[in-house]
């Protein structure tokens, strides 16, 4: 299994565009595709809801956890 990992610090850089259209692109060519998202503003996820049914599957991790408090 082969993993590409895009990491930032700064916002606004383009990782979750970047991480997204690399999904995406992956996927349409037959590999199979996950994204793990670490931003509390979880805007892959928030693209994979968007994404059509009859486009490849992309698999999604919500990996940031909010408090509760």
């Amino acid at each position: 299994m082969k993993r590409i990992i895009v990491l930032n610090p700064k916002g606004g850089s383009g990782k979750s565009t970047l991480a997204t259209n690399l999904a995406g692109f992956l996927s349409v060519k037959g590999f199979p595709a996950a994204l793990m998202d670490f931003d509390p503003q979880a805007s892959s996820m928030r693209w994979l809801q968007n994404r059509p049914e009859e486009r490849p599957v992309v698999h999604g991790v919500a990996a940031f956890e909010k408090d509760p408090t």
